[in-house]
């Protein structure tokens, strides 16, 4: 209303000045239409024109107003339903916050229509209506918030899978995934949700190979990959000592260079080794590890396999203690293979060095063997007993 009344005051501004211009001159101005004939001043048709072009311009704008009316309207209408989606969404996430999961889905669905927005409101719906228990209802503001914006199909179906997986419903979820690779390969969320899914189907031999692709994107964290590659592969190793020796051997050296140092798996690999009968080839895999960095859990396997050179095996062992000085698992290490090299003395020197430095029933255990090795039974019921004693009460950390 206001640029109106302006365009109207500068017109009748511009007149004034033009009459002002001419006072005293007025001019002359002649019209003839026959029949018609007009006389006035050059001023006044001047300022009629004026006034004439002006309310031309305005009859035009009235019309194309009109005209536009009906789009604007829809425009305004469309944009107030997005503001009040928006309003509720953020209503809804307060009482998701305050963990109120009934009041957020009500807040949530309370503008939610088929508009932009209302996917948002739809997909966080979905996930109130699962923790109240409500699969039905989860699907179906599922769907709703495809039928909203059918272009964000891949955020709702990862969104599903997601509370499928939450729910134990793993199959589906499978599915759905499947579904989001054929619409967008190598989707980053899609892998990762997968590799979770492989590992709690345990199906090993379809996750490794999706960990492999992933590791470089870090779509996962570092911890995360390097645990479920050890478990995939750790079960993958189990099934091939399954199928012989050859097929075991295989297995490992199919491994990537970097998981053939891991100890975790060095460990397990040395003990199918052990059990197909490979002893030497499993204190060979130990060792070597060995000789690169001291792992309790590798020296305690080490030591209680037997080789075809427990001599060896004890210098190796003596070696290490030079290496990384006097770890007390290292000096049980040491005590358990003199006692089976029948180095009593030294067996007895080392595991009591151990048992100074960290307690353990293990400890006791071997120095009772020790001691019934050199018939001194009392010793050996001592430290028997003091191992059971240790062991039902371990001391606290």
């Amino acid at each position: 209303m206001m640029r109106p009344l302006l365009l109207f005051l500068l017109v009748a501004l511009v007149g004034a000045l033009i009459a002002l211009s001419f006072y005293g001159n007025n001019g002359y101005v002649l019209l003839h239409y026959s029949p018609y004939t007009l006389e006035t001043s050059l001023t006044f048709f001047v300022f009629v024109l004026v006034i004439a072009v002006w309310a031309g311009f305005s009859v035009l704008r009235l019309l194309q107003l009109s005209l536009l009316l009906p789009s604007s309207l829809r425009e305004a209408l469309r944009n107030r339903r997005n503001r009040r989606a928006r309003d509720a969404l953020v209503r809804g996430l307060v009482k998701l916050t305050e963990g109120k999961w009934g009041t957020a889905e009500t807040e949530f669905t309370r503008q939610a229509r088929p508009h932009d927005v209302g996917t948002v409101n739809f997909i966080y719906a979905a996930r109130m209506a699962q923790r109240r228990g409500s699969i039905e209802k989860r699907d179906q503001y599922l769907r709703q918030a495809y039928g909203a914006r059918p272009q964000a199909e891949v955020a709702v179906l990862l969104t599903q899978a997601e509370l499928q997986m939450e729910q134990d419903q793993l199959t589906q979820a499978l599915a759905t995934l499947l579904r989001v690779r054929q619409l967008k390969a190598g989707q980053p969320r899609a892998q990762a949700l997968l590799a979770e899914l492989h590992a709690r189907m345990r199906d090993w031999a379809a996750l490794f190979p999706l960990l492999l692709e992933i590791e470089k994107a870090e779509l996962i964290p570092e911890a995360r990959w390097l645990e479920l590659a050890v478990q995939a592969q750790r079960e993958l190793l189990k099934s091939a000592a399954g199928k012989g020796l050859q097929p075991l051997q295989a297995a490992w050296e199919e491994l990537p260079k970097r998981l053939r140092r891991n100890p975790a798996l060095i460990h397990a690999q040395a003990g199918f080794l052990a059990a197909a009968g490979a002893q030497d080839k499993a204190v060979a895999l130990l060792k070597g590890a060995l000789d690169h960095a001291w792992h309790p859990d590798l020296g305690l396997l080490f030591s209680s396999l037997q080789g075809e050179d427990p001599v060896g095996q004890l210098a190796a062992v003596e070696a290490w203690l030079k290496q990384y000085g006097e770890d007390p698992v290292l000096l049980l290490v040491a005590g358990r293979l003199c006692r089976q090299n029948k180095l009593w003395g030294r067996a007895r020197s080392y595991l009591e060095s151990s048992y100074k430095r960290l307690p353990r029933p293990d400890i006791q255990l071997e120095l009772g063997r020790v001691h019934e090795a050199t018939n001194n039974a009392e010793a050996a019921q001592a430290a028997y007993r003091q191992g059971l004693e240790l062991a039902a009460n371990p001391p606290s950390p």
